[in-house]
This record gives C-alpha cells, structure tokens and sequence, in this order.
C-alpha cells in the first residue's frame, strides 16, 4: 500500500513541478492528496484507530471548498468586461 500512495505521491509532485497550467497543477494537487487520503485510511484500518477516518473526510471536505473557491475566482477573474468567457474557444 506503501508503494502504491508513493507511486501517486510522485507521479503528482512531478506533475506539479512540470505544469505551468493551473487546471492541471490543480489536478496534480488533487494526485498527492489522494495519496495522503489513502494513507490516512490504510493506517486508520491498520491499527483500528478511527482518526484517519475522521481525518480523511475533514481533508476530502476541505479540499473540495478550496478547489469550488478557486475555480470560482478562476472563472470570475477570465470572463471579458462585456460578458463574455475567455476559457470558452470561439465559434
């Protein structure tokens, strides 16, 4: 199990450390902490604590506000002054 959230750990850091775009360093962000989510619940189970439980859902909630709040100032700060969204390709 080790091997598996060390493998996603990396795979996301090196993700992180190559992207110059925000979605994917923001998806990169996700990969580690997934990892560590993994991790908490592998030694939650592991030692029959259930503060990697509690631990896990506190950062899953966490982490989805931080992504909706960042995303939603990403989407205010692209639109153009007559309305328009500049991530959307033009027709």
């Amino acid at each position: 199990m080790l091997l598996l959230t060390g493998t996603l750990f990396s795979t996301g850091f090196i993700g992180l450390l190559k992207q110059t775009d925000l979605v994917k360093t923001m998806i990169s962000i996700e990969i580690m902490h997934v990892a560590g989510i993994i991790n908490f619940c592998h030694l939650a189970r592991k030692y029959s604590a259930m503060n990697g439980y509690l631990i896990s859902i506190i950062s899953i909630i966490l982490s989805g506000l931080v992504f909706a709040v960042v995303f939603m100032i990403l989407n205010s700060c692209t639109n153009d002054s007559d309305g328009s969204d500049l991530l959307e390709e033009d027709t």
